[in-house]
């Protein structure tokens, strides 16, 4: 198991992932967390359901790429060791948890999701909060060979390919600065939003605070700023 080194979890947490591997035979057991804010609050993050559920490697990958009780992150999952024999993380790489999850995932049999105990705590210094530098278009770069990949080895979740896709593909487009510095990067993000625009439109398990910004776009990317304010962009409204 993996935990960041300002995040905490519930004193029997790691015990209870463990019984319920045992108990179910899965190859990976994921647990839902809750984001601590340095001003005390705390709330259960989006997206996630109630219970626990045992399913197979496909749709895992499919709770994973809609955000459904799992998401990308390496923290909050306990693994059989077997998983990392042929995996490493890439040295000098930020976003390296989406690098790694998918194919950890494709090794799986079965996955548990559900039960509680770890606290993210949302640093204001965090790598998601930081001011934007080039380093981070690595998360388009992974974006791109994990969407290629999925749709090309599952085609069933193409849609949900595109979908993890395009949020990622925003979460990076809002950090950029509108300045004739980063136009070459912007333009490449616009062309990536493009690409998955039709798809994700017409899925209906896409949130309408992913579709919103989407639509947006049809007009001008400049409308897309306008909503970088949002307190949840694109979450989806608990489909299964």
């Amino acid at each position: 198991t993996f935990i960041d080194s300002d995040d905490s979890m519930e004193p029997e947490l790691i015990e209870t992932l463990y019984l319920a591997q045992k108990k179910s035979g899965a190859n990976l057991v994921s647990c839902r967390w809750r984001n601590v804010y340095e001003d005390g609050r705390i709330e259960r993050s989006s997206g996630q359901t109630n219970g626990s559920v045992t399913v197979g490697k496909e749709e895992a990958l499919r709770r994973m790429l809609y955000q459904i009780d799992t998401d990308v992150c390496v923290w909050a999952k306990l693994y059989q060791r077997d998983l990392f024999k042929s995996l490493r993380f890439e040295e000098g790489k930020i976003y390296e948890d989406f690098a790694i999850m998918f194919p950890i995932l494709e090794q799986t049999k079965k996955v548990t999701l559900g039960y509680d105990g770890y606290c993210y705590l949302q640093r204001s210094a965090g790598t998601m909060r930081q001011s934007f530098h080039r380093k981070k278009m690595a998360l388009i770069d992974y974006a791109e060979v994990m969407y290629r990949h999925i749709s090309t080895v599952y085609p069933k979740l193409a849609e949900a390919a595109a979908y993890r896709a395009v949020r990622a593909d925003f979460n990076i487009y809002l950090q950029i600065p509108r300045t004739a510095e980063y136009k070459e990067e912007r333009k490449r993000v616009e062309n990536c939003i493009k690409k998955y625009r039709k798809t994700v439109l017409r899925d209906q398990y896409a949130g309408f605070g992913t579709k919103a910004p989407l639509l947006c776009t049809w007009i001008s990317f400049g409308l897309v700023y306008r909503l970088k304010d949002m307190k949840k962009l694109g979450k989806r409204q608990g489909q299964i």
